[in-house]
């Protein structure tokens, strides 16, 4: 399977004309070529226009032949799939149609006709209007699934039917946009039911047919899904460095039990524009999804007129040929992807303890610590995934070590999994924060935290004896039954509680009695507390030498991983998969992109794939040595026996080991 998905996003106001001249045949055949395996056709826009001659929704306006009908057509003839999009949460036409089904805010007021206007999915909006529309689909065209483009459904709506729902099934008044507890749990527990009972009535009417609702199920939205919907599409955000975004999502999804799609843009500046992002952006992206087994769903859009557009045409060359590479190094469909690091992420970060921020704002403003956290391991060389509590228990027996990135709360079942993890042999680490457990402090650590803050930043001592910064709220910690590892240095004449500037003051130079890393043995393993907010300070700041403490940190208190990229930092990333034989080490470049704008927005790629390098990789687990082989690269220099480094010389975007697995005793 490729795993090679293609959207095109049709977003068009009603005086523009649309499918005056297609070209669905050469469209699919393009397609094809480039190895797609399926294609999301625009069935209804934002606008809330539909592609096709309908006749319960809204046709566009200047819709001169069927559009969706005629591309579904073309690219089954190819042997492709074709979904459907269905603009979930905004429906400019709908609200003509039905003015009560908008969106309340708060304040009364609503969207303004004529553009994007989002509608409320829990009144009868979507009995009325979304599955009629979904009914004469699969009768007139069958698709082989629904792409939901959720797009804000979720949020917070004061409409009459919201106000009675809430007063009906709470029994209280329904409160302006506050975190609250009750409020959110409720809002979470209806979105819910919605989602399944639109996969159920979907499912009914076709039982093969895919279900998903973006960004549902995805790092903003961690929480679990409904049984009927079986697709989980990761929509990552357009600004910033965009390759090391896909990455993160594709590790998340690698673990995520279902079907999951990540979906970049071929365009510099994301849905916003026309403007091409370079091919080398996608293919990057590309293997950072196949290594993980994720589907890449490169988003497009489709012109007016029913055809290709100019940009589309080098983004589908340089997948081509990015596919070809990949496939000829591809691993054996037994491999899994596994990892030697977990971030551990929880709903309780981007949805608040109880649910009380769900939906409430844009979660991907508390994302930072394990979106930082994953950078700072990409940088250390460490092939790492991302995995909520839900999914742990599936993904632990893969994995060396559990880190938990300044988490407000866990499950006790989740709990249990890392306790249970630690008496095997694993690592648990916490950083930042403690978090409760039922309310109370995740007793087991062996120290607790006395204040809330004590130093807003201080420093470590780092292998080389060098002074490591770190910025943000270092709490004043007490070790019970663990024992102190480190210290830390306080910035020069700081107090505990003063504000002395978040990084400005310089090092004092004298470790003082304030534990900063707290180890705990509990069976054959350890959980431990590292008091710096490591994954946010990092995102935020990206400091290097941060990276290398960390390295240097890991491996001095014992972590073993499979195997790590050397000296990287941030160049390149690793992803490990493993079969019953062999092992696969995949090192995927990220260095050859620029923030442009004010520097922290746009990425635009500022290398070719011709340009080479060279990354070292040291290998700890035993293979034979005679079984390796460079995939997509040449070795340079190998040295060492147990472990072994390697020196691989390769071009953008990826190249790839493959050894065979030994018995120690055998190597």
């Amino acid at each position: 399977m490729k795993n090679l998905w293609w959207i095109f996003d049709q977003h068009t106001p009603g005086n523009v004309r649309v499918g005056g001249a297609p070209d669905h045949r050469n469209t699919a055949l393009a397609l094809a070529s480039a190895g797609v395996e399926g294609v999301i056709a625009c069935a209804k826009c934002h606008y809330g226009f539909s592609y096709y001659p309908t006749k319960v929704g809204t046709p566009h306006p200047n819709l001169q032949s069927d559009v969706f009908g005629g591309l579904l057509h073309a690219v089954r003839d190819q042997g492709m799939q074709c979904a459907a999009y269905i603009s979930f949460g905004i429906d400019g036409a709908g609200s003509e149609v039905n003015p009560d089904w908008r969106r309340v805010y708060a304040d009364g007021s609503h969207d303004a006709p004529g553009w994007f206007v989002n509608v409320c999915p829990f009144g009868s909006y979507v009995a009325d209007r979304l599955l009629p529309q979904v009914s004469e689909l699969v009768s007139e065209y069958r698709p082989d699934g629904f792409w939901f483009d959720t797009m804000g459904a979720l949020s917070p709506c004061y409409c009459k039917a919201c106000r009675e729902a809430y007063q009906n099934e709470v029994g209280r008044k329904l409160n302006q946009d506050e975190p609250d507890a009750e409020t959110g749990q409720w809002r979470y527990a209806r979105a819910m039911r919605l989602l399944g009972k639109i996969g159920h009535f979907i499912r009914d009417l076709d039982g093969s047919a895919l279900v998903g609702f973006n960004q549902v199920g995805s790092l903003p939205y961690p929480e679990g899904l409904p049984e009927s919907v079986s697709v989980v599409t990761l929509d990552p955000e357009t600004t910033g460095p965009q390759t090391l975004r896909v990455s993160l999502n594709a590790a998340f999804g690698s673990g995520c039990g279902r079907r999951c799609e990540v979906m970049p843009t071929i365009f510099q500046g994301g849905w916003g524009d026309w403007a091409p992002a370079d091919p080398l952006r996608i293919q990057t992206a590309a293997v950072s999804c196949w290594s993980r087994d994720v589907v890449l769903v490169a988003g497009d859009r489709l012109h007016p007129e029913g055809r290709l557009a100019a940009p589309s045409l080098p983004a589908l060359q340089g997948i081509r040929e990015i596919l070809a590479r990949w496939t000829s190094g591809a691993p054996d469909s037994a491999a899994r992807v596994i990892a030697d690091i977990g971030i551990l992420h929880s709903s309780s970060l981007t949805a608040g303890i109880g649910m009380s921020q769900f939906a409430l704002d844009d979660p991907r403003v508390r994302l930072l610590p394990v979106t930082g956290l994953h950078q700072l391991l990409v940088d250390a060389g460490y092939a790492a995934t991302v995995v909520t509590g839900e999914r742990l228990d599936g993904v632990l027996p893969s994995l060396r070590m559990v880190v938990v990135p300044e988490i407000p709360a866990l499950t006790a079942s989740v709990q249990r999994l890392l306790l249970d993890f630690c008496q095997a042999g694993g690592r648990v680490l916490f950083l930042g924060g403690i978090p409760v457990v039922a309310g109370e402090p995740f007793a087991e650590t062996g120290a607790r935290i006395r204040e809330d803050v004590c130093l807003d930043h201080g420093y470590l001592t780092a292998q080389d004896g060098d002074e490591v910064l770190f910025r943000g709220q270092i709490p004043r910690v007490e070790a019970i039954d663990a024992v102190v590892g480190q210290t830390w240095i306080p910035a020069f004449d700081a107090l505990p509680g003063i504000r002395y500037g978040w990084g400005i003051g310089p090092s004092s130079g004298a470790v003082s009695d304030l534990p900063a890393w707290t180890r705990r043995t509990l069976g054959a393993g350890s959980i431990e507390f590292l008091g710096a907010p490591l994954g946010s300070d990092y995102g935020r700041n990206g400091n290097r030498v941060q990276a290398e403490w960390f390295g240097g940190f890991l491996t001095a208190s014992g972590m073993r991983a499979r195997a790590r990229i050397c000296g990287s930092y941030g160049n390149a990333e690793l992803v490990l998969l493993e079969s019953e034989s062999a092992l696969w080490l995949y090192i995927i470049r990220h260095d050859a992109e620029q923030l442009v704008g004010d520097g922290r927005y746009w990425a635009r790629s500022t290398k070719t794939p011709d340009e080479e390098t060279e990354v070292e990789v040291e290998i700890s687990e035993p293979f034979r040595r005679d079984s390796l082989e460079v995939i997509a690269g040449e070795k340079v220099a190998e040295s060492g026996n147990g472990p072994v480094r390697i020196r691989i010389r390769f071009k953008r975007p990826f190249c790839g080991l493959r050894v065979e697995k030994c018995d120690p005793a055998n190597k």
